[in-house]
């Protein structure tokens, strides 16, 4: 209790600086960007494009964003596509604040903000028929809590349901990427691509380990979209998977 306590603790004080960090990234000139600034804003674009995609080529109703923060991706989304509800859960209550405000502030009706564990998807009670994790969000979850999240996940997704994941895969330039967001670095375990940062450690998997990964809990892999610091890849809900293992 007392770990998950800090977690949620350096989440919400980090809210005002996301807000900020990513806004400021879209607005200024590429030239000014460093490196690492430009491939975070590469994958960022490829996330958003990606997503816009598939809503505008499938029949989507109902969207979870699985580590929405403040809202970077499903802001624009949601104005763009008045006629698609989209849920944004975030462990970071003061992040869900923030989105929360920015969300009256734009007049939006399609998007709720809820505060909650990805864990307990479930208990939303509600079937989506895609669901994203962007920005390396699902990344972020220890092992145990990345394992309840996708169980919990698969049984929210409808059958032949789409999740989109925004993937950190350049693990060969993470230290040089915190030193640049100004995070301390506790330890890097090398062997399992995984950055200790003492709040919470960051799992870079390569795209072939996310894949396998994400078959155990019944998603297929479809599609791929390298950009900058990792990639953007899709994965469909196996219809026959719901009983195997949840």
């Amino acid at each position: 209790k007392e770990k998950k306590n800090t977690t949620i603790e350096y989440w919400n004080s980090t809210g005002k600086w996301r807000k900020k960090y990513y806004s400021e990234i879209k607005k200024r000139d590429w030239t000014t960007l460093s490196d690492i600034e430009q491939m975070e804003y590469e994958l960022d674009c490829a996330e958003y494009f990606t997503i816009k995609m598939f809503l505008e080529s499938k029949e989507v109703f109902r969207v979870l964003d699985i580590g929405c923060g403040v809202g970077r991706q499903l802001l624009d989304l949601a104005s763009l596509f008045p006629g698609i509800h989209f849920d944004g859960i975030d462990i970071a209550p003061l992040q869900i604040e923030l989105l929360d405000c920015e969300i009256k502030s734009r007049c939006l009706k399609n998007i709720k903000a809820i505060a909650m564990n990805a864990a307990d998807i479930a208990e939303l009670n509600v079937q989506y028929d895609m669901i994203i994790s962007c920005n390396n969000s699902l990344g972020c979850f220890s092992e145990e809590e990345r394992s309840n999240c996708l169980k919990s996940m698969c049984k929210v997704l409808s059958t032949d349901g789409i999740f989109v994941i925004g993937n950190f895969e350049r693990f060969d330039i993470a230290d040089k990427c915190y030193t640049e967001w100004g995070m301390s670095l506790f330890s890097i375990d090398y062997s399992n691509r995984v950055v200790d940062l003492g709040p919470y450690k960051s799992t870079w998997l390569s795209s072939d380990m996310l894949e396998r990964e994400l078959y155990t809990y019944g998603l297929n892999h479809f599609y791929r979209y390298a950009a900058g610091l990792g990639s953007v890849c899709a994965f469909q809900k196996r219809g026959s998977y719901n009983e195997k293992i949840l």
